[in-house]
């Protein structure tokens, strides 16, 4: 417990530190005055667009375990911005996301797969965005850039379907089955493996759904996209909606990193560096940074509210023992 509060309070204090470096550098006056600039209708809009996102990304993984109920997986969601704010990393909230609704399911292994696979197809959309960006936006990015969008989007379709190929799905079980019995002391270890990647498997036999999640995913990181638009029109950044696409890309990218808390720090120098090489002083881009913060603690209060409130539902347990999700195409 001391270990883990040690590692919260330094993650945190190195956050601070490269927040404060950054204001140490600019000009204090600059940044007011540009704050000043983003009208309430613009900081609202932010808001909106970010609750937007957690009802359509709720959705989407409603799709893949369509036997729990909309609001449930809403309202988990929202759980989870809070956990967000206080946790390292995106990753932190997903495995919040595992963890409030597993603990209700006794097929635990298949919510952590659902949270995988839903993150795993995010992950697709957020790179397509970033391929579209990178090849029709207004600045010529280097050719490495480029091809590390192509590289990660080409990865993340591979990993969605490439369990639906008969000779990756028996070579993993075989694989798995062998380390199983080679390695008796991790047995429950391989046997969790072995469900994860059946589950998986069942997940991309369901193309329907797959592709809707994917669909979605593009549709929730565009509109990430669409909030640093409308910042930055109300800022006066002449740039568009497709460079937008890839600067997002490349900033919930650096968010996944596991050293600061709440992402603080590192979106602030992310949006300095990218908007600084694009010509762009660096008091704007920390005037972006706060309102983003500004709206994400406005949800996280939300989710503070909602774990206030207690357990997600004690309706949980009426699926014990059902399959929570049905195969269908």
């Amino acid at each position: 417990m001391r270990a883990n509060l040690l590692k919260f309070a330094c993650k945190f204090l190195f956050g601070v530190l490269l927040v404060g470096l950054l204001l140490w550098r600019i000009d204090l006056n600059l940044l007011v005055q540009n704050w000043l600039k983003l009208s309430w209708w613009c900081l609202l809009s932010v808001v909106g667009i970010r609750l937007g996102t957690y009802l359509v990304k709720a959705y989407k993984w409603h799709l893949l375990i369509p036997q729990v109920p909309y609001p449930r997986l809403c309202r988990i969601h929202l759980m989870s911005a809070y956990y967000a704010m206080l946790l390292p990393s995106q990753l932190s909230a997903d495995a919040m996301r595992a963890y409030l609704l597993g603990r209700e399911s006794e097929d635990t292994g298949l919510i952590v797969t659902s949270v995988l696979a839903d993150k795993v197809t995010s992950l697709v959309g957020l790179f397509f965005l970033g391929c579209i960006g990178t090849v029709f936006g207004e600045y010529q990015l280097p050719v490495q850039w480029k091809l590390v969008m192509f590289f990660a989007f080409a990865v993340g379709i591979a990993a969605v379907f490439a369990t639906r190929a008969g000779f990756v799905h028996a070579s993993l079980v075989k694989t798995l089955a062998w380390a199983e019995a080679r390695w008796s002391g991790f047995a429950p270890v391989f046997r969790a493996l072995s469900k994860a990647v059946l589950d998986w498997h069942g997940f991309s036999e369901r193309k329907a759904a797959m592709f809707g999640c994917m669909g979605l995913g593009v549709l929730h990181q565009l509109m990430a996209a669409v909030s640093l638009f409308v910042l930055g029109r109300s800022l006066g950044l002449p740039v568009s909606l497709l460079s937008w696409c890839w600067i997002s890309c490349v900033l919930s990218a650096v968010l996944f990193l596991p050293v600061t808390i709440g992402g603080i720090g590192l979106r602030d120098g992310t949006l300095v560096g990218l908007l600084g090489w694009m010509g762009f002083g660096p008091e704007k881009a920390l005037a972006m940074s706060l309102a983003l913060l500004s709206a994400a603690a406005l949800m996280a209060m939300l989710g503070a509210l909602l774990v206030a409130c207690g357990p997600v539902s004690h309706a949980g347990r009426e699926t014990r023992g059902k399959t929570v999700v049905s195969k269908q195409d």
